[in-house]
């Protein structure tokens, strides 16, 4: 994590790491209420059909209870 951090501060970008223990969805959401110019990107396999139904997705429900813009970035095909 303080590899990434580093990187985006080098790009100009604020960023911070934080370890939360919890739901996903919920820590995300949590911490992005306590920050004013929250965004929030989060990884996505891009499940879908029966697997992603009964799997279920941690990025959808970020993107559902989240209080500030989500980008979700779906990983590239190898």
């Amino acid at each position: 994590m303080r590899g990434f951090v580093r990187d985006a501060r080098r790009a100009g970008v604020r960023a911070d790491a934080v370890v939360a223990v919890g739901a996903a969805h919920e820590v995300l959401a949590r911490a992005a209420r306590g920050e004013k110019d929250a965004w929030i990107v989060v990884g996505t396999h891009g499940r879908s059909g029966w697997r992603g139904a009964l799997l279920g997705s941690v990025a959808a429900r970020v993107v559902a209870t989240a209080p500030c813009p989500v980008l979700v970035v779906r990983r590239r095909s190898r």
